[in-house]
């Protein structure tokens, strides 16, 4: 059993439930637990009205904190007013579709004729009447960095902050006031306005008639004896009656304002209507001929008739006449000029650019370009979705390249000259011809260019495995990067071989694991280039192999600086570090961390037969 309760401090009052303003703090329900099970429960079941309008209920801990939030209004909104921070959108959990009701009328919180939602596909609020039919869209966010819905007056929008999330258990908006400290909402009326608490419009669903769309209105059909300009125009009173006039009436009181608008819109003998009840529900409906020349007898009611736009005649007409031939005499010999300018300057671009497009490729002319096509540009346009942003692939000094799909179904990529690009016609005529004659199985194929007005893209197969700027750069490159690329620059010196030059018959190692496996054979002078014949300086050549292999070591840290280097390579004292497995080692498996104490220098490999050898041993 629930109990009604005030927590301490609280200020009592005639209602449970009470306003932001009536209530300093809020008031609870909560469920003791029962004699039974007191010993082993000691969850308390607590329902508040919070500060913000939430009512939330929760199970707290033995300490009074909160354990977890059971049920809140704010994800269950079906009222006719939105607080800051309540959600309208899908539970996928439950299936709970939380949205704004207008009430019947003003007076009666009945279900009315209009219901506010969040449609998540397109991103957008909309706006159904009760039958279902869509009146209002507030489009997409798209203006001033998505703060914006399109079809808001953007002055009603400046105090809220939007959120809008979409998880695989929900997809809702909600909005939040940061900018001020009074109390905000949205009120959702029966005739289809929605309004901010500071009387802005949010939108006007009422003033949507099926045949306009300005305001976020969306068009459907009507009625073929409705036409475009006819609206409800609001009085005060009620029409004096004639016998040409007549009335029926809907006394229903889940009939609110907006459904009797729909109703007499749509019934073609209808000119007019007011609501029935005094609570405002319910309907009265006028018939017969147009009651715009009747007098009215006030009765305090509003009375909806429907009428024509009034359109500007007579003197406001001339003045408009006038002023429109008085613009034209001034506008239009600026715009003839302009276009003649105008039409100047693209012939002499066209000029120009056939003179410098003259000696490009001659597709289809010679054996290297011909598999090479000029592609519409429309159909660049429409491979690449229009330039979107989503198909870029990157940005060069020559401009934009973007991922493409052509009408066969090949992808391809498509390098577009940027108009802000410091390369011009030329560099595009010397990378078409470049590329056009180094067609190769190992290089990216080049398959056309497409040249339009002051368009110019050149057309290449699509590499899917990501450009070379992305596996040269997958790592974190430091100066050791380069002491390493010394190390083997030292090394392919001293053997006179370039690193990836080397084979070997038993393992296929590079120069640097070459060089490492004679190290641990104390051979390492036979690395030596066999050009030299043995005219060497054995230590200062052993040196110059230490330091090299102390450079490639795998790990960057143990690779000695460039001060480091050119000290061990001027110095003549004995250098003590030794060198460690090097990085890209994939010869005969070394115990990590063991490295050589000794290497033996010969060079009885470099020197002529019956001469003599020495073995010199340096620790």
């Amino acid at each position: 059993m629930f109990l009604v309760g005030i927590e301490p401090g609280a200020t009592s009052t005639n209602s449970s439930f009470c306003s932001q303003q009536q209530c300093p703090t809020p008031h609870s329900l909560y469920s003791p637990p029962t004699p039974h099970f007191a010993a082993n429960n000691s969850n308390t079941t607590v329902a508040a009205v919070l500060d913000t309008g939430n009512f939330v209920v929760q199970q707290l801990n033995p300490d009074g904190s909160t354990k977890s939030v059971l049920w809140q209004s704010f994800d269950n909104a079906t009222s006719n007013c939105l607080l800051p921070g309540m959600k309208l959108g899908v539970n996928r959990k439950t299936g709970h579709n939380s949205s704004l009701v207008s009430w019947a009328s003003e007076k009666s919180p009945l279900l009315g004729p209009f219901r506010l939602e969040w449609e998540p596909r397109e991103g957008e609020l909309i706006m159904r009447r009760r039958q279902g039919q869509v009146v209002w869209k507030s489009g997409k966010l798209i203006r001033n960095n998505n703060r914006f819905f399109e079809n808001i007056p953007e002055e009603s929008q400046l105090m809220y902050n939007y959120n809008i999330v979409s998880t695989k258990d929900e997809n809702y908006f909600s909005f939040t006031t940061p900018y001020t400290e009074q109390p905000t909402n949205w009120k959702l009326f029966e005739s289809g306005q929605l309004t901010g608490s500071d009387g802005k419009d949010i939108a006007r669903a009422d003033m949507c008639y099926g045949y306009n769309n300005d305001g976020g209105c969306q068009k459907w059909k009507i009625p073929s004896c409705r036409y475009p300009g006819y609206v409800f125009k609001i009085f005060q009173g009620m029409p004096k009656l004639y016998g040409e006039n007549d009335t029926s009436y809907e006394a229903s009181t889940s009939y609110g304002i907006g459904d009797c608008q729909a109703r007499c819109w749509n019934s073609c003998s209808c000119i007019g209507f007011m609501s029935y009840n005094d609570d405002g529900t319910g309907c009265v409906f006028f018939s017969g001929k147009s009651l715009e020349n009747v007098s009215l007898v006030t009765v305090g009611q509003k009375f909806y008739m429907l009428v024509k736009k009034q359109q500007h005649r007579g003197v406001k007409r001339w003045i408009w006449i006038s002023a429109l031939i008085t613009t034209s005499l001034i506008i239009c010999p600026s715009i003839l000029c302009l276009a003649i300018k105008k039409r100047k300057h693209v012939l002499e671009g066209k000029r120009r650019m056939k003179i410098e497009m003259q000696d490009l490729p001659v597709f289809g002319g010679s054996s290297s370009t011909k598999d090479l096509k000029v592609f519409n540009y429309a159909l660049v346009m429409e491979a690449t979705n229009n330039f979107s942003s989503e198909n870029k692939l990157g940005q060069g000094g020559f401009g934009p390249v973007y991922k493409g799909i052509i009408s066969t179904g090949q992808e391809v990529a498509a390098k577009r000259l940027s108009k802000t690009s410091g390369q011009g016609i030329v560099e595009f005529k010397n990378e078409l011809k470049l590329i056009s004659e180094l067609q190769h199985m190992n290089l990216i194929q080049l398959l056309g260019c497409c040249i339009h007005e002051q368009e110019r893209m050149l057309i290449y197969e699509f590499m899917p495995n990501k450009s070379l700027d992305f596996f040269l750069f997958e790592g974190i490159f430091s100066t050791k990067s380069d002491v390493y690329s010394f190390g083997v620059l030292l090394l392919e010196i001293v053997s006179g071989r370039r690193n990836n030059s080397f084979y070997d018959d038993d393992h296929l190692l590079n120069l640097v694991g070459h060089a490492w496996e004679l190290w641990n054979d104390n051979a390492c002078l036979q690395l030596i280039d066999p050009s030299l014949n043995g005219t060497f300086v054995p230590d200062e050549a052993y040196k110059c192999i230490h330091v090299g292999l102390l450079c490639v070591q795998h790990y960057a840290k143990d690779r000695p600086n460039m001060l480091d280097i050119i000290s061990m390579l001027t110095n003549k004292s004995v250098i003590n570090t030794l060198p460690r497995r090097p990085a890209f080692y994939v010869g005969r498996d070394m115990i990590e961390g063991k490295g050589s104490s000794k290497c033996i220098m010969s060079n009885s490999d470099f020197v002529k037969e019956n001469s003599t050898s020495t073995e010199v041993e340096l620790r």
